[in-house]
C-alpha cells in the first residue's frame, strides 16, 4: 500500500494536482517532531539524531513531515552505528527570502557518479544493498517532488566514506505568532 501512495504523490505532483496547503510553519519545531518520531530507530542502530535552528517558511504541513521523514529514513538507513543525522534549519540572514533545512549524516556517502541521477524513481545507488533493506527507490523521488510542489529546491553534497548532506530551500514566509491565551 506504501508504493501505491508513493506512486499516486508522484503522479498527482506530475500533473499539478497534488493538494497543498501553503501556510507559514515553523520549521524548526516541525523537524523535531519528525525527528522525535525517528528516535527510537536511531537509539536502536546507535546512531546519534538531532535537530538544529528555526525557521518560518511556506509549506505544507504534511507534506514537508514527508519530505523531511524520507530524508531523515534515508539517512539513517545509510549511517552506520556511532555515527550520527542532524537537521539543521536556517534562515541566512543575507537572504531573508528562503529558509534551509540541511540533512546531514555520517553514513557511507554516494558515489559522484550517482549524484545526478539519485532523485530518479526507482534508483538505488546499490541495488543488493536496496534488496536487503526494503527501500522502492522512491523516497527521494517524492522528496524532489514535493519540494518542487512547494516551489523549493532540494541539493544534495557527498562524499563517499564522509556522508552526505541533502539542503531542501523553501520559501521565508513571516514568523508565525504566538497565541495569546483568550485572543482569537
Amino acid at each position: 500500500s506504501h508504493l501505491v501512495d508513493d506512486l499516486q504523490v508522484l503522479t498527482l505532483t506530475d500533473a499539478g494536482e497534488l493538494p497543498m496547503d501553503l501556510r507559514p510553519t515553523e520549521v524548526g519545531s516541525l523537524a523535531r517532531d519528525v525527528t522525535v518520531a525517528h528516535e527510537g530507530r536511531a537509539r536502536r542502530q546507535g546512531v546519534r539524531l538531532s535537530t538544529t535552528g528555526s525557521g518560518t517558511a511556506l509549506a505544507d504541513d504534511r507534506r514537508l513531515r514527508q519530505v523531511l521523514g524520507n530524508l531523515i529514513d534515508n539517512a539513517l538507513r545509510h549511517t552506520p552505528s556511532d555515527g550520527s543525522v542532524t537537521v539543521h534549519v536556517d534562515e541566512p540572514a543575507g537572504d531573508g527570502a528562503h529558509v534551509t533545512v540541511a540533512v546531514t549524516d555520517t553514513g557511507e556517502g554516494i558515489p559522484p557518479e550517482s549524484i545526478d541521477t539519485i532523485f530518479d524513481r526507482f534508483r538505488r545507488v546499490d541495488e543488493h544493498r536496496a534488496r536487503t533493506t526494503g527501500g522502492s527507490g522512491l523516497g527521494l523521488a517524492i522528496v524532489a517532488a514535493l519540494v518542487r510542489a512547494h516551489g523549493g529546491t532540494v541539493e544534495v553534497a557527498s562524499e563517499v566514506g564522509r556522508g552526505s548532506t541533502f539542503t531542501v530551500s523553501l520559501t521565508a514566509a513571516p514568523p508565525v505568532a504566538a497565541a495569546v491565551p483568550g485572543e482569537r
